[in-house]
């Protein structure tokens, strides 16, 4: 059952959002351009310097290869890697979560965010976005959090060994931003060795730093073998990197805005007020929710409550329809809605 009502709303959102893409020349010129110059013998941090890894785009230039250098050929690529997501997502959630929950995170995350198109035409979903390079590294760090939890649940070795082989792709993918994830995996990963010391504390430790040694040696590799001029792609190479870290400590204007440093308080009261609003959101849904289930199943029928609660959730979804950003954010509520009611009524009647 949940994979017939994720494949529907995958294929529904992918016919509903096809070719709403954003505009080809200003916002994904580079991920139309950069894999075309790589098959043009152009070099990473050579010819052009780049603020993020150069796994993505010699990918993207794979694909070329095979499928032909067309815009299309990116948005299958695309397709492959929300298909991935959803399955991690689901193996994720599935560790903390009753089995019906997962159901709504991977709705959630096909509703809101892989096919999300906030304004029309959007770049910000996982089929055509402004960036592969986050895309890839979105999926990396999820498989590397699915591995490591199939380890701390196991205690099994090889789920350490793949973890740090999808850690250095994340750090392949984005330079700096997989390093608070990393330094997330290395303070639990200690803890759990320390809690469940055996004969291996060296070599699972070992296996912990090992996605930082491969990550610098991966780069350090690109930048002396790929290269035509070894001197000068090295010195583009670690001039990359340092605007990556001028940017990272918010050296730049433009940076300190997309992070929210540029006014803190404000940002901060605005995070907690979303917050707030959501939670009051779900919820009124959650209170609307179990008011029907009971109507449902009881004999003896209390109209008001019901009454309430249908005109509550009416409130709330036709509110959310009307502002275009909340509307992207709950459009899944129908779904989310009936599931909700059908296993609510489920429950109490158990």
């Amino acid at each position: 059952i949940h994979f017939f009502i994720i494949t529907g709303s995958f294929l529904f959102l992918l016919s509903l959002s096809w070719l709403k893409w954003g505009d080809g020349l200003v916002d994904t010129d580079g991920q139309l351009w950069l894999p075309t110059q790589i098959l043009k013998g152009k070099i990473f941090y050579e010819d052009f310097y780049s603020l993020v890894g150069f796994f993505p785009a010699h990918f993207l230039a794979f694909i070329y290869k095979i499928f032909g250098v067309h815009i299309i050929s990116l948005a299958g690529c695309g397709v492959i890697l929300t298909v991935l997501m959803a399955i991690l997502l689901y193996k994720i959630s599935a560790f903390f979560m009753e089995k019906e929950l997962p159901l709504l995170v991977v709705l959630t995350f096909l509703y809101v965010l892989a096919f999300g198109f906030y304004v029309d035409p959007c770049v910000f979903n996982f089929i055509l976005p402004y960036r592969f390079e986050s895309v890839f590294f979105t999926l990396f760090i999820s498989l590397a959090l699915f591995l490591f939890l199939k380890f701390i649940f196991t205690g099994k070795e090889r789920y350490l060994l793949f973890w740090s082989m999808a850690m250095s792709f994340a750090f392949y993918s984005r330079i700096l931003i997989p390093i608070p994830p990393y330094l997330a995996f290395l303070v639990i990963g200690g803890i759990y060795i320390r809690k469940n010391s055996d004969k291996r504390p060296w070599r699972l430790g070992l296996y912990l730093i090992s996605p930082l040694f491969i990550s610098v040696a991966g780069y350090m590799c690109y930048a002396l073998f790929m290269p035509k001029k070894y001197s000068y792609s090295f010195s583009e190479l670690t001039h990359s990197l340092s605007l990556c870290l001028e940017y990272a400590l918010g050296e730049k204007s433009f940076t300190l805005l997309l992070s929210g440093l540029d006014n803190t308080a404000t940002n901060i009261s605005l995070m907690f007020g979303s917050f707030a609003a959501h939670l009051l959101i779900v919820a009124l849904l959650i209170l609307g929710v179990t008011k029907i289930s009971l109507f449902a199943i009881r004999e003896k029928k209390t109209y008001l409550p019901f009454i309430l609660a249908i005109v509550t959730i009416s409130i709330i979804f036709i509110y959310t329809q009307n502002d275009n950003v909340l509307f992207t954010q709950y459009m899944c509520l129908p779904l989310i809605l009936i599931t909700g009611t059908v296993y609510s009524i489920k429950g109490l009647r158990s």
